[in-house]
Protein backbone atom coordinates (compact mmCIF):
# COMPACT_ATOMS: atom_id res chain seq x y z
CA UNK A 1 0.00 0.00 0.00
CA UNK A 2 1.09 3.58 -0.55
CA UNK A 3 -0.01 7.10 0.30
CA UNK A 4 -0.55 9.81 -2.29
CA UNK A 5 -1.47 13.48 -1.84
CA UNK A 6 -4.19 14.76 -4.17
CA UNK A 7 -2.79 18.21 -4.94
CA UNK A 8 0.71 16.86 -5.61
CA UNK A 9 -0.56 14.20 -8.02
CA UNK A 10 -0.63 14.40 -11.81
CA UNK A 11 -3.85 15.05 -13.71
CA UNK A 12 -4.50 11.39 -14.49
CA UNK A 13 -4.11 10.36 -10.86
CA UNK A 14 -6.34 13.20 -9.70
CA UNK A 15 -9.02 12.06 -12.09
CA UNK A 16 -8.85 8.53 -10.72
CA UNK A 17 -9.04 9.78 -7.12
CA UNK A 18 -12.03 11.98 -7.92
CA UNK A 19 -13.72 8.97 -9.47
CA UNK A 20 -13.25 7.08 -6.21
CA UNK A 21 -14.88 9.95 -4.32
CA UNK A 22 -17.82 9.89 -6.73
CA UNK A 23 -18.61 6.29 -5.82
CA UNK A 24 -18.60 7.12 -2.12
CA UNK A 25 -22.15 7.58 -0.80
CA UNK A 26 -21.08 9.31 2.45
CA UNK A 27 -22.60 12.79 2.67
CA UNK A 28 -19.34 14.43 3.78
CA UNK A 29 -17.48 12.82 0.87
CA UNK A 30 -19.96 14.35 -1.56
CA UNK A 31 -19.31 17.75 0.05
CA UNK A 32 -15.54 17.19 -0.26
CA UNK A 33 -15.99 16.25 -3.92
CA UNK A 34 -17.90 19.48 -4.54
CA UNK A 35 -15.12 21.54 -2.94
CA UNK A 36 -12.57 19.91 -5.23
CA UNK A 37 -14.61 20.21 -8.38
CA UNK A 38 -15.50 23.86 -7.67
CA UNK A 39 -11.97 24.75 -6.62
CA UNK A 40 -13.08 25.97 -3.17
CA UNK A 41 -11.18 23.42 -1.06
CA UNK A 42 -8.54 25.87 0.21
CA UNK A 43 -11.00 28.71 0.73
CA UNK A 44 -13.41 26.56 2.75
CA UNK A 45 -10.78 24.82 4.87
CA UNK A 46 -8.69 27.88 5.74
CA UNK A 47 -5.92 28.11 3.20
CA UNK A 48 -3.61 25.43 1.89
CA UNK A 49 -4.75 22.00 2.96
CA UNK A 50 -3.81 18.45 2.08
CA UNK A 51 -5.89 15.50 0.97
CA UNK A 52 -4.27 12.10 1.49
CA UNK A 53 -5.36 8.83 -0.08
CA UNK A 54 -4.23 5.34 0.94
CA UNK A 55 -4.01 3.11 -2.12
CA UNK A 56 -3.89 -0.66 -2.51
CA UNK A 57 -2.36 -0.85 -5.95
CA UNK A 58 -4.64 1.54 -7.85
CA UNK A 59 -7.64 1.02 -5.55
CA UNK A 60 -8.50 3.70 -2.98
CA UNK A 61 -8.63 2.25 0.53
CA UNK A 62 -9.05 5.35 2.73
CA UNK A 63 -8.77 9.11 2.61
CA UNK A 64 -8.63 12.11 4.95
CA UNK A 65 -7.76 15.80 4.96
CA UNK A 66 -5.28 17.84 6.99
CA UNK A 67 -6.27 21.51 7.04
CA UNK A 68 -6.23 24.73 9.03
CA UNK A 69 -9.90 24.51 9.96
CA UNK A 70 -12.75 22.02 9.80
CA UNK A 71 -16.39 22.04 10.90
CA UNK A 72 -15.61 23.56 14.33
CA UNK A 73 -15.16 27.34 14.57
CA UNK A 74 -12.11 27.59 16.83
CA UNK A 75 -9.17 29.59 15.40
CA UNK A 76 -7.03 28.65 18.41
CA UNK A 77 -7.35 24.95 17.53
CA UNK A 78 -5.40 23.91 14.44
CA UNK A 79 -4.66 21.89 12.34
CA UNK A 80 -7.60 19.54 11.86
CA UNK A 81 -7.87 16.05 10.44
CA UNK A 82 -11.18 15.71 8.64
CA UNK A 83 -13.23 13.75 6.09
CA UNK A 84 -11.90 10.47 7.52
CA UNK A 85 -13.25 7.55 5.51
CA UNK A 86 -12.40 3.92 4.69
CA UNK A 87 -14.24 2.05 1.97
CA UNK A 88 -16.35 -0.82 3.40
CA UNK A 89 -14.35 -3.65 1.83
CA UNK A 90 -11.22 -2.47 3.66
CA UNK A 91 -12.69 -1.79 7.09
CA UNK A 92 -11.65 -3.65 10.24
CA UNK A 93 -7.98 -3.92 9.25
CA UNK A 94 -6.59 -0.77 10.86
CA UNK A 95 -5.83 0.84 7.49
CA UNK A 96 -7.04 4.27 8.58
CA UNK A 97 -4.37 4.25 11.29
CA UNK A 98 -1.72 4.47 8.58
CA UNK A 99 -3.24 7.69 7.24
CA UNK A 100 -3.86 9.15 10.70
CA UNK A 101 -0.23 8.58 11.65
CA UNK A 102 0.91 10.05 8.34
CA UNK A 103 -1.17 13.18 8.90
CA UNK A 104 0.27 13.57 12.40
CA UNK A 105 3.80 13.30 11.01
CA UNK A 106 3.10 15.97 8.40
CA UNK A 107 1.62 18.21 11.10
CA UNK A 108 4.75 17.68 13.18
CA UNK A 109 6.91 18.65 10.21
CA UNK A 110 4.84 21.83 9.91
CA UNK A 111 5.60 22.62 13.56
CA UNK A 112 2.17 21.81 15.03
CA UNK A 113 2.35 20.31 18.55
CA UNK A 114 -0.96 18.47 18.11
CA UNK A 115 -3.83 17.77 15.72
CA UNK A 116 -7.60 17.93 16.26
CA UNK A 117 -10.44 15.83 14.93
CA UNK A 118 -14.23 16.28 15.16
CA UNK A 119 -16.47 13.21 14.96
CA UNK A 120 -19.60 11.52 16.22
CA UNK A 121 -17.74 8.24 16.77
CA UNK A 122 -16.96 6.91 20.25
CA UNK A 123 -14.18 4.41 20.92
CA UNK A 124 -12.61 4.53 17.45
CA UNK A 125 -9.91 7.19 17.49
CA UNK A 126 -8.71 6.27 20.98
CA UNK A 127 -7.12 3.22 19.32
CA UNK A 128 -4.92 5.52 17.25
CA UNK A 129 -3.49 7.74 19.98
CA UNK A 130 -6.28 10.34 20.18
CA UNK A 131 -7.77 11.60 23.45
CA UNK A 132 -11.30 12.92 23.93
CA UNK A 133 -11.15 16.71 24.50
CA UNK A 134 -14.81 17.68 24.81
CA UNK A 135 -17.91 18.53 22.81
CA UNK A 136 -18.70 21.56 20.66
CA UNK A 137 -21.46 22.50 18.26
CA UNK A 138 -20.21 22.46 14.66
CA UNK A 139 -21.10 24.80 11.79
CA UNK A 140 -24.07 22.57 10.93
CA UNK A 141 -25.55 23.00 14.41
CA UNK A 142 -24.75 19.42 15.39
CA UNK A 143 -22.95 18.33 18.55
CA UNK A 144 -19.48 16.95 17.78
CA UNK A 145 -16.96 15.10 19.87
CA UNK A 146 -13.50 16.66 19.61
CA UNK A 147 -10.35 14.55 19.88
CA UNK A 148 -6.75 15.68 20.10
CA UNK A 149 -3.48 13.84 19.50
CA UNK A 150 0.10 15.01 20.00
CA UNK A 151 2.50 14.97 17.09
CA UNK A 152 5.72 14.60 19.09
CA UNK A 153 5.20 10.91 19.85
CA UNK A 154 4.61 10.06 16.19
CA UNK A 155 7.31 12.24 14.63
CA UNK A 156 10.77 10.85 13.94
CA UNK A 157 13.16 11.64 16.79
CA UNK A 158 16.88 12.32 16.49
CA UNK A 159 17.34 10.04 19.51
CA UNK A 160 16.01 7.18 17.41
CA UNK A 161 18.97 7.29 15.05
CA UNK A 162 21.84 5.28 16.44
CA UNK A 163 25.35 5.56 15.03
CA UNK A 164 28.20 3.11 15.56
CA UNK A 165 31.68 3.07 14.08
CA UNK A 166 30.45 1.53 10.83
CA UNK A 167 26.66 1.50 10.99
CA UNK A 168 23.56 3.66 11.16
CA UNK A 169 20.44 2.19 12.79
CA UNK A 170 17.07 3.85 12.34
CA UNK A 171 13.35 2.99 12.43
CA UNK A 172 11.50 2.84 9.14
CA UNK A 173 8.04 4.27 8.46
CA UNK A 174 4.62 2.62 8.38
CA UNK A 175 4.49 3.36 4.66
CA UNK A 176 7.69 1.40 4.04
CA UNK A 177 6.35 -1.39 6.24
CA UNK A 178 3.34 -1.62 3.90
CA UNK A 179 5.68 -1.90 0.92
CA UNK A 180 7.71 -4.61 2.65
CA UNK A 181 4.56 -6.59 3.37
CA UNK A 182 3.42 -6.28 -0.23
CA UNK A 183 6.82 -7.28 -1.67
CA UNK A 184 7.84 -10.02 0.78
CA UNK A 185 7.53 -13.54 -0.65
CA UNK A 186 8.41 -15.46 2.52
CA UNK A 187 5.13 -16.17 4.35
CA UNK A 188 6.75 -16.13 7.78
CA UNK A 189 8.41 -12.76 7.29
CA UNK A 190 5.28 -11.36 5.68
CA UNK A 191 3.27 -12.28 8.78
CA UNK A 192 5.96 -10.90 11.10
CA UNK A 193 5.99 -7.55 9.27
CA UNK A 194 2.19 -7.41 9.35
CA UNK A 195 2.21 -8.01 13.13
CA UNK A 196 4.78 -5.23 13.59
CA UNK A 197 2.65 -2.80 11.58
CA UNK A 198 -0.47 -3.77 13.52
CA UNK A 199 1.42 -3.10 16.75
CA UNK A 200 2.21 0.43 15.50
CA UNK A 201 -1.47 0.96 14.76
CA UNK A 202 -2.75 -0.51 18.03
CA UNK A 203 -0.19 1.22 20.25
CA UNK A 204 1.02 4.39 18.49
CA UNK A 205 2.52 5.66 21.74
CA UNK A 206 4.75 2.55 21.73
CA UNK A 207 5.42 2.67 17.99
CA UNK A 208 9.19 2.53 18.41
CA UNK A 209 8.89 -0.87 20.10
CA UNK A 210 6.92 -2.34 17.16
CA UNK A 211 8.40 -0.76 14.03
CA UNK A 212 11.22 -2.34 12.01
CA UNK A 213 14.70 -0.82 12.32
CA UNK A 214 17.07 -0.79 9.34
CA UNK A 215 20.82 -1.38 9.53
CA UNK A 216 22.75 0.71 7.03
CA UNK A 217 26.47 0.91 6.30
CA UNK A 218 27.81 4.43 6.81
CA UNK A 219 30.39 3.90 4.09
CA UNK A 220 27.64 3.19 1.57
CA UNK A 221 24.63 5.28 2.56
CA UNK A 222 21.29 3.99 1.38
CA UNK A 223 22.42 0.36 1.41
CA UNK A 224 20.41 -1.58 3.99
CA UNK A 225 22.30 -4.68 5.09
CA UNK A 226 19.94 -6.00 7.74
CA UNK A 227 17.26 -5.16 10.25
CA UNK A 228 16.29 -5.32 13.90
CA UNK A 229 12.97 -5.22 15.71
CA UNK A 230 11.40 -5.36 19.12
CA UNK A 231 8.16 -7.19 19.92
CA UNK A 232 6.50 -4.48 21.93
CA UNK A 233 7.11 -3.22 25.46
CA UNK A 234 5.30 -5.34 28.06
CA UNK A 235 3.90 -4.30 31.45
CA UNK A 236 7.09 -5.42 33.20
CA UNK A 237 9.37 -3.28 31.03
CA UNK A 238 10.67 -6.13 28.89
CA UNK A 239 11.36 -5.79 25.17
CA UNK A 240 12.33 -8.74 23.01
CA UNK A 241 14.92 -8.21 20.29
CA UNK A 242 14.96 -9.86 16.88
CA UNK A 243 17.58 -9.32 14.17
CA UNK A 244 18.93 -10.51 10.86
CA UNK A 245 21.51 -9.71 8.18
CA UNK A 246 21.03 -9.86 4.46
CA UNK A 247 22.94 -12.34 2.35
CA UNK A 248 26.56 -11.40 1.74
CA UNK A 249 27.12 -9.39 4.92
CA UNK A 250 27.67 -12.12 7.51
CA UNK A 251 31.06 -12.74 9.09
CA UNK A 252 32.07 -9.07 9.34
CA UNK A 253 30.90 -8.35 12.91
CA UNK A 254 28.05 -6.12 11.70
CA UNK A 255 25.38 -7.96 13.68
CA UNK A 256 27.33 -7.84 16.92
CA UNK A 257 27.98 -4.13 16.42
CA UNK A 258 24.29 -3.46 15.73
CA UNK A 259 22.94 -5.59 18.59
CA UNK A 260 25.34 -4.00 21.08
CA UNK A 261 24.29 -0.50 20.04
CA UNK A 262 20.53 -0.99 19.98
CA UNK A 263 20.56 -2.95 23.25
CA UNK A 264 22.48 -0.19 24.98
CA UNK A 265 20.00 2.34 23.58
CA UNK A 266 16.95 0.28 24.58
CA UNK A 267 18.01 -0.30 28.18
CA UNK A 268 18.52 3.46 28.61
CA UNK A 269 14.92 4.25 27.58
CA UNK A 270 12.31 5.14 30.17
CA UNK A 271 10.22 2.16 31.26
CA UNK A 272 12.60 -0.51 29.96
CA UNK A 273 14.01 -2.89 32.57
CA UNK A 274 15.50 -5.60 30.38
CA UNK A 275 16.02 -6.78 26.81
CA UNK A 276 15.50 -10.44 25.93
CA UNK A 277 16.17 -12.54 22.84
CA UNK A 278 15.97 -16.16 21.81
CA UNK A 279 17.64 -18.29 19.16
CA UNK A 280 17.23 -21.75 17.75
CA UNK A 281 19.41 -24.34 19.57
CA UNK A 282 21.67 -24.88 16.56
CA UNK A 283 22.16 -21.19 15.70
CA UNK A 284 25.54 -20.83 17.36
CA UNK A 285 26.38 -17.69 15.35
CA UNK A 286 23.38 -15.86 16.81
CA UNK A 287 24.24 -17.07 20.29
CA UNK A 288 27.78 -15.72 19.88
CA UNK A 289 26.35 -12.34 18.85
CA UNK A 290 24.27 -12.19 22.03
CA UNK A 291 27.18 -13.26 24.22
CA UNK A 292 29.47 -10.61 22.72
CA UNK A 293 26.73 -8.01 23.24
CA UNK A 294 26.60 -8.86 26.97
CA UNK A 295 23.49 -11.05 27.08
CA UNK A 296 23.30 -13.88 29.62
CA UNK A 297 21.38 -17.19 29.31
CA UNK A 298 18.13 -17.26 31.30
CA UNK A 299 18.10 -21.07 31.50
CA UNK A 300 14.67 -21.09 29.86
CA UNK A 301 13.49 -22.03 26.39
CA UNK A 302 11.07 -20.10 24.22
CA UNK A 303 9.25 -21.11 21.05
CA UNK A 304 12.46 -20.95 19.01
CA UNK A 305 14.96 -22.15 21.60
CA UNK A 306 17.16 -20.88 24.46
CA UNK A 307 16.44 -17.40 25.80
CA UNK A 308 18.93 -14.70 26.78
CA UNK A 309 18.58 -11.50 28.80
CA UNK A 310 20.30 -8.16 29.15
CA UNK A 311 19.46 -5.84 32.04
CA UNK A 312 21.00 -2.87 33.79
CA UNK A 313 23.41 -5.13 35.70
CA UNK A 314 24.76 -6.39 32.37
CA UNK A 315 25.17 -2.81 31.20
CA UNK A 316 27.12 -1.95 34.34
CA UNK A 317 29.34 -5.02 33.91
CA UNK A 318 30.25 -3.88 30.37
CA UNK A 319 30.86 -0.26 31.31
Amino acid sequence: MRITEFFESDEVTRGRLLQALRRCDWRAAKFLLRLLEEGTFAETLGGKGRLFFLLDGETVVSFLTLSTQDCIVAPEMTPWIGFVFTFPEYRGRGNIGILLNHARKIAATDGAPCVYLATDHTGLYEKYGFTYWGNRVDIHGEDSRIYVAPTADIAPSANWKIETERLLLYPTSEEKMQLLIAQEKDAGLKQAYAEMLQGCIDEPEKRIWHILWFIERKSKRGTVIGDLSFKGLDEYGMVELGYGLREGYCGNGYMTEAVKAITKWAISQEGVTRVEAETSPDNTASQRVLAKAGFLPTGENGEEGPRFRYDKSCAQALS
